[in-house]
């Protein structure tokens, strides 16, 4: 998944989850697999039922608005965890990370397969 800073995240954390992702990419890189970043937003749409956002209207309170946006992160996180149990029915994914984790290898496969057809009605 695309990595970028996070507000309000200390530079040693940044530092060690861009370090983690470097050592990844090396890897796989030394391994001779391609490496896909895809961001959250089209994975989501891709794979996931969406989740409307909100719609705040001017002059809500900032203590409301961030709340809602609280609310909104949620329930794409919830989401993501019912789809990848929807996925995998065997087991019990109840982690929003776990979950992430699944969709995104399922919707790398779906694209793959898709591929496959593709090149197999263009011969």
């Amino acid at each position: 998944e695309n990595l970028h800073a996070l507000f309000n995240a200390s530079a040693a954390s940044t530092f060690s989850l861009g370090w983690a992702c470097g050592y990844w990419h090396g890897t796989f890189d030394n391994l001779g697999f391609p490496i896909e970043i895809v961001s959250p937003k089209q994975w989501q749409e891709d794979i996931t039922v969406p989740v409307m956002k909100p719609i705040i209207p001017k002059g809500t309170p900032a203590a409301d608005v961030r709340k809602i946006k609280d609310q909104h992160k949620k329930a794409v996180k919830l989401e993501s965890i019912r789809t990848a149990n929807e996925l995998f029915p065997g087991y019990d994914i109840l982690h929003d990370g776990v979950a992430d984790a699944v969709c995104i290898a399922a919707w790398r496969r779906y694209r793959w397969l898709l591929q496959g057809e593709e090149n197999e009605s263009s011969t």
